[in-house]
């Protein structure tokens, strides 16, 4: 979720409101994409206890909206498929009565890392020429890209490599692709932040990325990886990494969002020191549930109710998206801790970016994908992993909060009727 863009202006201030608590929240104005947008920072003098409840106050209409992430990258078109030209292998010899076969192999942007190779074996007619069928072959290869990708439910894979997957979309560049598209570095100054967001939109799917957080005194920053869609609907799954002190241990904050409305927060520490070398976090997203990894250990999961009681993030298309910001008045301890600039820039690094998932333009298409995705569920250990690590390491969950829900926890908090 990026927060101040280049350019801000800090000296407009606008309420907030957390809880029955009443502050003044910072309103910075920057430049995205052309168009004035504003980004909100909270004023930390109200208590600690849920630093991370707000609203967001909407200058446009008067009204607040729910705030723990914001969205100001604006939708790219995804690129276009381009299945590769046929090859023409005419006959060694013009002599030879009959003519050799022509291999075509296409290559289909199902999984870039594992180009998809078919054989077809042409029998050209007697007053047709090998030229003529070559010329035949893009177009016959355009009509099989499409069928195949229909029985796969429009179904792609991103290889890892940034300058094919992402887009860096603000920063004035402090976000630098490195290691021939291998490693991803995003940085924070007192001016901005950066953030990308991936060049495809998902349906579904496994996203898997490898962060080393800003080491050190990272006090007041907030380091992302989250798919979200577009709109005051829209969907979001964050994974957000609010820096802290120096020696004391990063909040790893999970949230999810379904049609705009979000405040499931659940929030742990880490059996690791994340700044001393990478380590990978995932999001695995299917019609039945959502689920967080860490290392490939679950630490949450987010189930769909059969009964439609609770809105669940199934027919919007999301991009990943991954930033390094400011929000020093509310990440570290309430915001009793602040930013110390003279550490400047905070740099958080990314690499190993994976995505698998459904790639079609509309939802019916994704619901039938057959990729591996659409029915992974936790097993017997998989649920046992995860009730161990909630039991170790989450220091806040939503669903326990009695000063949040007096009338009892959300309904997605009880057993999910299936």
């Amino acid at each position: 979720m990026p927060g101040r863009k280049p350019g801000a202006d800090r000296s407009r201030q606008e309420p907030c409101v957390r809880g029955s608590v009443r502050l003044p929240r910072r309103v910075n104005v920057g430049v995205v994409d052309g168009r004035r947008k504003p980004s909100y920072r909270m004023d930390g003098a109200a208590s600690s206890r849920h630093p991370w409840v707000a609203r967001r106050y909407d200058p446009s209409t008067d009204r607040s909206s729910s705030l723990v992430q914001s969205n100001h990258i604006s939708a790219r078109p995804e690129a276009s498929i381009r299945p590769a030209r046929a090859i023409n292998t005419a006959a060694r010899s013009p002599l030879r009565r009959r003519r050799r076969r022509i291999a075509r192999t296409i290559v289909l942007p199902i999984d870039r890392s594992q180009p998809v190779l078919l054989r077809d074996e042409l029998k050209p007619e007697v007053n047709r020429s090998i030229d003529r069928s070559s010329e035949r072959a893009p177009m016959k290869a355009l009509i099989l890209a499409a069928v195949l990708l229909l029985q796969h439910g429009g179904a792609a894979s991103a290889g890892g490599n940034f300058y094919q997957d992402v887009d860096i979309t603000w920063g004035d560049g402090r976000g630098k692709i490195l290691d021939n598209g291998q490693l991803l570095t995003l940085s924070m100054d007192r001016s901005s932040g950066s953030g990308f967001q991936s060049k495809a939109q998902y349906l579904y799917g496994r996203f898997d990325m490898q962060l080393k957080l800003v080491p050190g005194d990272s006090a007041g920053t907030v380091a992302t990886f989250y798919l979200s869609s577009q709109g005051s609907q829209h969907d979001e799954i964050d994974f957000e990494f609010l820096g802290n002190a120096s020696g004391e241990p990063y909040t790893v904050h999970t949230n999810v969002y379904s049609q705009g409305k979000g405040g499931r927060e659940q929030q742990f520490r880490m059996w690791f020191d994340p700044t001393a070398a990478f380590h990978a976090y995932s999001v695995l997203w299917n019609p039945a549930h959502v689920v967080f990894y860490v290392d490939g250990v679950p630490i949450r999961e987010f189930r769909r109710r059969g009964d439609g009681t609770v809105p669940f993030p199934t027919s919007q298309p999301m991009r990943v998206y991954a930033s390094v910001w400011d929000a020093e008045e509310w990440a570290t301890q309430g915001g009793r801790v602040r930013t110390d600039w003279s550490k400047a820039p905070f740099v958080a690094s990314y690499r190993g970016y994976a995505a698998a998932g459904c790639t079609a333009p509309d939802a019916a298409a994704c619901a039938r994908s057959n990729g591996a995705w659409m029915s992974q569920e936790l097993d017997s250990a998989g649920q046992e992993q995860l009730r161990r690590a909630q039991a170790s390491y989450m220091i806040y969950n939503y669903c326990t909060d009695k000063y949040r829900f007096p009338q009892g926890p959300p309904p997605e908090c009880s057993s999910p009727a299936k």
